[in-house]
């Protein structure tokens, strides 16, 4: 930590996923301002907050957990905003909401739960829009703004925002070497979820599936492919702590 080089780490592959991976770099003094940072790198596009949970007032508690049924997902709902445009759960996969926004609570019975977003389109007024709450979640979230032509550079963002982590790229799938193949789809194995990974950095610290729940990276960064066999499948990231190289 400090000055590092640009690092590779991969999590273990195996099957159902029943694993984490966590990198850890520490927050720091000059993390520029979040909404800021989240208005350069997602176009016109400003993700003011984000919550998620079963009570139906999710901006109502003060109190964020499971005792009050809504929890902040800020950092992950800006990780999914792709030049300008924010698309939750696109395939309207059953319960992906849950197992990416709170998978600690993604083994229990599928009671409605719905996602919010606090957002802002260029100087426009700052709005909120809320899905479906419905059981399974079968319902997606689309904001549509629009990419810019002076989008920083996206590792500088990445850095910015992420104390001294920055996440270079990242990788999901079943190929046995994730960086070897050219074209990323489900006919080579390998997925582009930079985005993804990006938006679960907090305070210089990532770490992917902390509680180890079976298929909740296939669910979170390959929905589409999340209802076939658990074959093995792993995550590899390429970060840098400080001004070192890449890893």
């Amino acid at each position: 930590i400090g000055d590092g080089p640009i690092e590779t780490k991969t999590s273990a592959k195996v099957p159902f996923e029943t694993v984490d991976l966590l990198i850890e770099g520490s927050a720091t003094e000059d993390v520029a301002d979040e909404t800021f940072v989240a208005a350069v790198s997602s176009g016109n596009l400003k993700i003011h907050a984000a919550r998620y949970g079963w009570a139906d007032d999710l901006w109502g508690p003060k109190r964020l957990d499971n005792t009050t049924g809504s929890k902040d997902v800020t950092s992950i709902v800006r990780g999914l905003v792709k030049n300008g445009r924010l698309h939750i759960n696109p395939t309207r996969a059953p319960q992906w909401m849950n197992s990416t926004f709170w998978p600690e609570q993604s083994h229990g019975p599928p009671i409605p739960r719905h996602v919010s977003v606090r957002f802002q389109i260029g100087d426009g007024p700052i709005e909120t829009k809320t899905s479906a709450k419905v059981p399974f979640e079968t319902v997606d979230l689309l904001i549509e703004g629009s990419a810019t032509e002076d989008v920083a550079d996206e590792t500088f963002v990445a850095a910015v925002s992420s104390g001294n982590l920055k996440i270079h790229a990242a990788r999901y799938g079943w190929a046995d070497d994730l960086w070897g193949p050219k074209r990323l789809d489900n006919t080579t194995g390998s997925k582009d979820v930079t985005s993804i990974v990006r938006g679960l950095v907090k305070n210089g610290r990532l770490h992917i599936n902390p509680t180890r729940a079976p298929q909740w990276m296939n669910s979170t960064f390959w929905p589409e492919q999340s209802h076939g066999p658990p074959i093995p499948r792993h995550v590899s990231v390429r970060f840098q702590i400080g001004d070192g190289p890449i890893e």
